[in-house]
């Protein structure tokens, strides 16, 4: 009884190490501070990060799985707003992936990276080369700069809109990539994380 006993033990830790994670997941909520700005996911994955895609099979005890800004994972988000603008925008995140939502559940490692191309292609629905796009520095969450890029000089203030003039606007590109783990011992099940991607006029409140 007590060989039977030490059997099914080893068999039931060998079916938990071996089971698969189930889909590793970040979802993004977008804000906008002003009417004038739009904020619109593009590409294949649209507004998540999905690591299963980049790794099918995900168990406790992996190494890092990175997503990189040219991997076809990589989350994008269009930003079309006013060409003199001047925006800042803002990635919030808790900093890891919690088992159904739930950080007492058991967590994973998340770090999240952003790039950005702000190329002045006014009109363009041609989305940038991400090779192209500037980093954020790591470390940091958030960057300013302005919609259609200037020559030189202070920003002036926007020009308001009268009549039939409608202001002309341009588009912004941000990549947002990153990696998960290491991956501890943690049991399988569904681990999400929900990123705020905030965008508003820099200096201004609307």
């Amino acid at each position: 009884m007590e060989k039977i006993g030490r059997v099914v033990l080893l068999l039931l830790l060998i079916g938990t190490l071996s089971t698969n994670l189930f889909a590793q997941r970040i979802n993004f909520s977008t804000w906008s501070g002003s009417e004038d700005i739009v904020i619109t996911p593009v590409g294949a994955t649209s507004s998540s990060l999905k690591f299963n895609d980049k790794e099918k099979v995900i168990r406790a005890n992996m190494p890092k799985i990175e997503i990189k800004k040219d991997d076809p994972q990589v989350a994008i988000f269009e930003i079309t707003a006013p060409s003199e603008f001047d925006v800042t925008i803002e990635l919030d995140h808790l900093g890891f992936l919690a088992k159904d939502g739930d950080p007492n559940e058991g967590t994973i490692p998340l770090v999240l990276n952003m790039s950005y191309a702000n190329n002045g292609q006014g009109s363009s629905n041609q989305v940038p080369n991400p090779q192209s796009a500037q980093d954020v520095p790591v470390g940091f969450n958030s960057v300013t700069l302005p919609v259609n890029p200037r020559s030189g000089g202070a920003p002036l203030p926007p020009t308001p809109e009268y009549g039939g003039y409608t202001r002309p606007k341009s588009k912004v590109y941000v990549y947002i990539y990153g990696a998960i783990g290491p991956i501890g011992t943690v049991s399988a099940g569904d681990y999400t994380a929900t990123v705020n991607l905030n965008v508003y006029v820099a200096g201004g409140q609307d």
